[in-house]
């Protein structure tokens, strides 16, 4: 296999209290009651795990595609569960410190979990190859930003899709390039949460329609047009 993603999640605790539940019941509970929490948690890691997937090179493991980090507030298992690829491994978290962090501190958090985890799962492959990435991230000053593959030049201009990925939300530029004086003039033109299934519907194709007004037409066909005005 290739080991394509990381998460970090926030498995399903029931109560003490209700501990008695029936399984519709504690469904209904999940559904009621932790569900958002669950979401809400996943996708302020999203920045972060997603770096890691973007940036670590290629990884064959013999027995999974992805790695999730399950976050839980006491007695975390030793070792690693491997479920249908997808390789589960526990560290502690402190929920309330966590959810009053700032956003820069949520990163290095999070990352600082991703080095917990790979302690406990050595046998699977050599997780100094992610440890090198967290590296990379710290380096970076955990900036999650990248220019979608594709461009566009029209005589001096380039234009191109530059994407910023944070905790709160994805952030989407147009950015328009003079390709003699290296100048840019940057457009923000799409905010959306955090989560590379919500943005990722955007990335169709980028088209000039005169020599200074470039449009995103996303795989929705909904268009952003954008002129370039002090290039």
């Amino acid at each position: 296999m290739i080991l394509r993603d990381f998460d970090m999640d926030l498995p399903y605790v029931i109560d003490e209290s209700r501990k008695n539940m029936t399984n519709e019941e504690t469904r209904q509970d999940w559904d009621l009651n932790w569900k958002w929490k669950e979401f809400n948690f996943v996708l302020m890691h999203r920045c972060m795990m997603a770096m890691i997937s973007r940036l670590m090179p290629r990884i064959d493991t013999e027995e999974c595609w992805k790695i999730t980090i399950q976050c839980v507030e006491k007695n975390p298992k030793d070792g690693y569960l491997i479920v249908g690829g997808d390789c589960e491994v526990q560290v502690l978290i402190d929920l309330e410190k966590f959810y009053n962090m700032t956003s820069l501190e949520k990163k290095q958090h999070a990352i600082a979990k991703t080095r917990e985890a790979m302690e406990k799962i050595k046998p699977l492959f050599d997780v100094n190859i992610i440890l090198d990435v967290c590296d990379k991230i710290v380096e970076s000053g955990y900036n999650n930003t990248w220019f979608w593959k594709k461009s566009r030049k029209k005589k001096n201009l380039l234009a191109q899709i530059k994407t910023v990925h944070e905790v709160e939300a994805v952030y989407i530029y147009m950015v328009f390039t003079d390709s003699k004086t290296k100048r840019t003039e940057e457009h923000l033109i799409i905010t959306d949460k955090p989560s590379g299934r919500a943005f990722v519907k955007y990335y169709g194709s980028l088209e000039w329609i005169d020599e200074k007004t470039a449009k995103l037409i996303t795989k929705e066909n909904n268009e952003f047009i954008v002129r370039c005005e002090t290039l």
